[in-house]
């Protein structure tokens, strides 16, 4: 609902396209999921949900469940994204490290997790333009993205990286479950 009415446009990529609305969805919920603690969704967010917090008279009443929202490929698989997040955070201790740090400012977020048997990088660029950002990752050596199987050669621990508008990636010393 508020990359449809509050989000952000530069030149063809807008938030407000459903397809690039969904896909950024992804990216926050890579952040969300990866920060350790336990996590609260609003209504129907792993598909997308465009209806208004405030709708059908207020906050705290009925919504819709827009159940057809699974037979939209985009809903679908943001659905699936979600499923993916939530397997990778119970099957992998590091998600539950007390060991973490984050970049919160900036058009690139980071938050870098050190647990027992391996270290995560999760990176994303949240701005509509394409954005390069040197990363700190906890060691050299070869990551593997969770999300797309891919694996990057890390020579040094200052790794520089240019991203796409909403391109994440979820990278980790050894391959996550």
């Amino acid at each position: 609902f508020k990359n449809e009415s509050y989000g952000n446009v530069n030149g063809a990529y807008s938030v407000k396209d459903l397809a690039t609305g969904l896909k950024r969805q992804e990216a926050a919920a890579a952040y969300f999921f990866s920060i350790p603690g336990p996590k609260l969704l609003w209504q129907f967010g792993e598909r997308g949900y465009d209806v208004s917090i405030n709708a059908n008279g207020g906050r705290l009443s009925d919504k819709p469940a827009h159940w057809e929202y699974m037979n939209d490929p985009l809903r679908s698989h943001l659905y699936s994204v979600f499923a993916k997040l939530i397997k990778m955070k119970i099957n992998n201790a590091v998600f539950n490290t007390s060991v973490l740090q984050y970049t919160s400012s900036g058009a690139v977020k980071t938050i870098s997790l050190t647990g027992t048997d391996n270290m995560v990088e999760v990176v994303a660029n949240v701005d509509v333009v394409t954005s390069t950002s040197t990363i700190n990752l906890p060691s050299t050596g070869t990551y593997y993205d969770y999300m797309t199987g891919a694996t990057i050669n890390v020579p040094a621990t200052a790794y520089t990286i240019t991203l796409n508008p909403g391109e994440y990636h979820i990278y980790s010393s050894s391959p996550l479950q």
